[in-house]
């Protein structure tokens, strides 16, 4: 493209229009005019329909394609997300079926699995050994299940780092992730938000199975929604039964900020 196309072009007035720009001279450059809805700087690769999100050029510059662009979405934000709606918690709690439970949801099946983990003792902040992990295993374990985490604490010696908590909770969204790719072919290419949504649902309820019913493919509905890109309809579709109104609305509010 000649001229500078590419950075900038005219409006219909004639006067300079800058693609990031906002309306009036305060935009970036002090261009006059805004760029055209859904338009960023790399306006050559959309013209040649080789913008990663674009199904055409003519779409992506009206802003009339099924979603929002997909964006860049970190590990440090699916953190914040899940550590939010799961509870971040750094001893041992029972969770609501009675299992021994500790930083953003990881359970843990017996005394060994506790073990072969890093904690520390509260009080002094030592390295705690395999015999006081067991000790605060076997405490936990004898007591009410699903109370609020915090009534746990007393009853235990040992805290988890937060540096172990990311470790165990990067380890599982990479494993969550590579279970919603093989379920949704185009999972990479949607939406931050919906990307957020689904990850939150899976960590709550597993993946499941379809054929019986259970876990996030119970919710076929909005499955088949997912796929055609209506995020409309995925968002009026995953309400869960158990889970806080608060934790529904936000997954709901992921699924509605990806519609265009």
């Amino acid at each position: 493209m000649s001229d500078g196309f590419s950075r900038m072009y005219r409006g219909w007035d004639g006067q300079r229009v800058h693609p990031g720009s906002s309306a009036g001279f305060g935009g970036p450059g002090n261009f006059r005019n805004a760029g055209f809805l859904g338009s960023s700087g790399d306006l050559e690769l959309m013209f040649e329909d080789r913008h990663p999100w674009a199904p055409g050029s003519t779409q992506c510059i009206l802003g009339a394609g099924s979603s929002v662009p997909p964006a860049t979405l970190t590990m440090a934000q699916i953190r914040a997300d899940l550590s939010a709606n799961e509870g971040r918690v750094n001893h041992l709690y029972l969770d609501t079926k009675g299992l021994v439970t500790v930083g953003v949801g990881t359970m843990l099946p017996n005394v060994a699995a506790a073990q072969a983990l890093r904690f520390v003792v509260r009080s002094t902040q030592a390295a705690a050994s395999t015999k006081e992990i067991e000790t605060d295993f076997n405490a936990v374990s004898a007591m009410t299940a699903a109370q609020l985490a915090a009534k746990y604490r007393p009853s235990t010696l040992l805290d988890m780092p937060e540096d172990q908590i990311d470790t165990l909770l990067d380890s599982e969204i990479t494993t969550r992730e590579a279970g919603l790719r093989l379920q949704f072919k185009d999972y990479d290419t949607y939406p931050a938000g919906a990307r957020r949504a689904l990850l939150d649902m899976v960590f709550n309820l597993g993946m499941g199975s379809a054929a019986k019913n259970t876990g996030l493919l119970a919710f076929k509905t909005m499955k088949t929604a997912i796929e055609a890109g209506d995020w409309k309809k995925a968002a009026a579709s995953c309400h869960r039964k158990g889970p806080s109104e608060e934790r529904n609305n936000w997954t709901r509010d992921r699924f509605l900020e990806s519609a265009p």
